[in-house]
C-alpha cells in the first residue's frame, strides 16, 4: 500500500502523555498512513509502550530504537526510516485532537493540505516558508520531496519558524532589536524537551544580541502575571499555585524571595482535571472542559475522597480522588449503568477545591498574611474562583484573582518576573542548562 503520510512521534515523557500522542494519530481517518514511534534512548522513554502498539497494530505502527541523542536526531532518524510522501511530525505530549482535525488528508493534486481547524486550504511550500501551521501549535507536517530538495533539517525549520514569530511581536509591540535589554526564559520546571528548546534559543538570541539571559522559575512567573494586572500589588503574601503541573503553598516574602510551605506529594490539581477528563472522552486539557460539564451538575452527587497527608497539614494528594473518580467511571461502564456525569464533574470540581481552599486559608493565617494571590491555569476554575472568595470574605483576606488571559501559560508573565529577577541580579550565561524539576 501506498502510504500518503508518516507520522512521525519521537519517544519522551510520562506514559499518559504517550498513549495519548499515539492514541490521537491511530485515530485519523487518513488511511494510507504509517505511525512511527521513535524511542530515543532516553532515561524516560518507553520502550514496552512501543513494543505494544507495534504487536497491537503490526503494518502501522513501527519502532526505531537508538542512542540518545536528543530529540532533534529521533525526528530525523524516525523520517529517514519514513515511506511516506508527507512527514507529520508529533511530539509524544501533543495530540491531534478529533475536535481539530476530524481528517487530515492529502489533495489528490498533492500541493495543498486541508486542514479542518481552522478548516482551509494550505499549500506546503508557504507553510514550510512562513511557519503556518496546520493542526496544533507543535505539529508540523512537510512534503518530503521539499525536504530531500533543499535539505532542510527539522531543527533548522524549527528555528526558523521561532525567529518568524519572535520577529512578528516585535514589530507588533513597536520595540527594535535595538531596544532589547536583555532576554528572559523559563529555564524549570517543565517537560525538559520543550524547556530545553526554549532555553537554547534564549541563549542564542542574547548571543547574537550580546545581552544577559534571565532565568526564570515557571511557578514564579504565575505568580507574577498578577503583577500585571494588579500594579498595586505587593509582597509580602500568600500564593496558591495550582496548574497542570505544579499546585503549592508559597509564601512570597520577596519579588525573589520565597518558600514552599505546603505542595501535593503525587498528582497537580490540574493533572487530576485532566486524567479524569481523559476516561470521560474529554479533550485535553481537561479543565474548560470539565468545568463546562459540571454547570448544572449537583457536587454531592458522588462521594469523592478529601486526603490528609501525614507529615504537613498542609501538603495535599490528589492520586487518591483521580483513581476514585476513574473507578466510579469503569463500573458504569462495566455494569452498563449510566453515569451521571455533570455530577461527577461537579463532584470533582468540588473535592478539589475542597483540598486547597482550607489549606490556603491556613497557611495564611500560620504566616500571618492578609493577601492571597492565585496562580496558574487551575486559577480559571470558577468553582474554585468562587470558593476562594467566599472563604477570604470569611476570613479577612484581601483576594487577588488573575483574569482568565493570564492563568494560563503565557511569555508576559514570565516577562514580568523576569523584571525582578533582574533588578536581584539573577542573571545567567551561556552555560545555563534547562531542569525538569527545580525548588522555587
Amino acid at each position: 500500500m501506498e502510504v500518503k503520510v508518516s507520522i512521525i512521534i519521537p519517544v519522551y515523557g510520562v506514559e499518559l502523555f504517550l498513549e495519548r500522542a499515539v492514541d490521537s494519530a491511530l485515530g485519523q481517518t487518513l488511511a494510507e498512513k504509517e505511525i512511527i514511534l521513535v524511542d530515543d534512548g532516553s532515561p524516560d522513554a518507553c520502550p514496552e509502550i512501543c513494543e505494544r502498539y507495534a504487536r497491537e497494530y503490526p503494518g502501522l505502527v513501527r519502532v526505531l530504537h537508538q542512542e540518545n541523542q536528543g530529540l532533534g536526531m529521533a525526528r530525523n532518524a524516525g523520517a529517514a526510516l519514513a515511506q511516506g510522501e508527507y512527514l507529520l511530525f508529533l511530539d509524544s505530549d501533543d495530540t491531534i485532537q478529533p475536535e481539530m482535525a476530524q481528517v487530515l488528508y492529502v489533495e489528490e493534486n498533492r500541493e495543498v493540505v486541508v486542514a479542518s481547524y481552522p478548516r482551509e486550504e494550505v499549500d506546503l511550500a508557504d507553510y514550510i516558508a512562513h511557519g503556518n501551521n496546520i493542526t496544533y501549535s507543535v505539529n508540523k507536517l512537510f512534503r518530503r520531496s521539499f525536504v530531500e530538495q533543499h535539505h532542510i533539517t527539522y531543527q533548522e525549520i524549527t528555528r526558523t519558524n521561532d525567529m518568524a514569530f519572535v520577529c512578528q511581536a516585535l514589530a507588533q509591540a513597536g520595540v527594535t532589536r535595538g531596544d532589547i535589554d536583555a532576554v528572559a526564559v523559563t529555564f524549570a520546571p517543565g517537560l525538559i524537551g520543550a524547556v530545553l528548546v526554549g532555553v537554547n534559543f534564549a541563549k542564542s538570541v542574547a548571543y547574537g544580541l550580546n545581552v544577559p539571559i534571565i532565568p526564570v522559575h515557571h511557578v514564579r512567573g504565575h505568580i507574577a502575571a498578577n503583577y500585571i494586572a494588579f500594579p498595586e500589588l505587593e509582597p509580602p503574601f500568600l500564593a496558591l499555585c495550582i496548574s497542570g503541573g505544579n499546585t503549592m503553598l508559597v509564601d512570597v516574602r520577596d519579588y525573589t524571595d520565597m518558600s514552599i510551605l505546603g505542595s501535593t506529594r503525587d498528582d497537580a490539581a490540574g493533572e487530576c482535571f485532566d486524567k479524569i477528563a481523559r476516561v470521560l472522552g474529554l479533550p485535553y486539557p481537561g479543565g474548560k472542559p470539565m468545568e463546562l460539564l459540571a454547570e448544572g451538575g449537583d457536587d454531592h452527587r458522588y462521594p469523592l475522597p478529601r486526603a490528609k497527608v501525614a507529615g504537613n497539614d498542609l501538603d495535599m494528594s490528589f492520586s487518591g480522588l483521580k483513581t476514585a473518580a476513574v473507578n466510579l467511571v469503569h463500573n458504569a461502564q462495566q455494569k452498563g449503568e449510566a453515569l451521571d456525569r455533570p455530577g461527577l464533574a461537579a463532584s470533582v470540581a468540588a473535592a478539589i477545591s475542597e483540598e486547597l481552599v482550607p489549606r490556603a486559608m491556613e497557611a495564611a493565617r500560620r504566616r500571618g498574611h492578609h493577601t492571597l494571590v492565585a496562580a496558574g491555569g487551575v486559577a480559571a476554575n470558577k468553582r474554585i474562583r468562587a470558593d476562594l472568595e467566599a472563604a477570604c470574605r470569611e476570613n479577612g483576606l484581601k483576594l487577588y484573582l488573575p483574569p482568565l488571559r493570564l492563568c494560563g501559560d503565557n511569555g508576559a508573565m514570565i516577562g514580568s518576573q523576569a523584571y525582578y529577577e533582574y533588578l536581584a541580579g539573577n542573571v545567567a550565561d551561556l552555560s545555563l542548562n534547562a531542569y525538569a524539576n527545580l525548588e522555587i
